[in-house]
């Protein structure tokens, strides 16, 4: 990818000077996902900055952690879905996974995520755990 460092510095930045800004940093994570699945097996290169950016948002004791958590597990899967290996730094994080699990949901609103009807983001939350697992025990296997 030609302009991928260009990207890079432009995501460093944007997050760095958005902090309390929860809708932009939403955005930002929407976008480091597309970016992540762009880059493919290449997603590395971003590591530098994603992996903090990741960690922030599956903070549970972060004061943001009501508006980014959903979007960070996102971005937390693409990463693994495209790491050609796995790394160590992304194995850490399933601690947290754990600590997601454990919190209550009941502030958690009802979304609609498929035309089929309202999925809970508790519920949508223990299926991309799963998806995670085995993601991660391919790696392994």
């Amino acid at each position: 990818m030609p302009f991928a460092n260009k990207l890079i510095l432009f995501f460093q930045k944007v997050w760095e000077e958005s902090s309390g800004e929860c809708l932009l940093q939403i955005q930002l994570l929407v976008a480091l996902r597309n970016f992540v699945v762009a880059l493919g097996y290449q997603s590395p290169i971003c590591y530098d900055i994603l992996l903090p950016i990741l960690q922030k948002g599956i903070d549970i004791d972060s004061p943001d952690e009501l508006n980014l958590l959903e979007d960070s597990m996102l971005l937390w899967e693409a990463t693994l879905s495209h790491a050609p290996s796995m790394v160590p730094q992304l194995l850490a994080y399933f601690p947290c996974v754990v600590k997601i699990m454990e919190r209550s949901f009941d502030h958690l609103q009802v979304r609609d995520f498929d035309p089929a009807g309202p999925v809970c983001s508790a519920y949508f939350l223990v299926l991309l755990f799963w998806n995670l697992s085995d993601i991660v025990c391919y790696f392994i296997i």
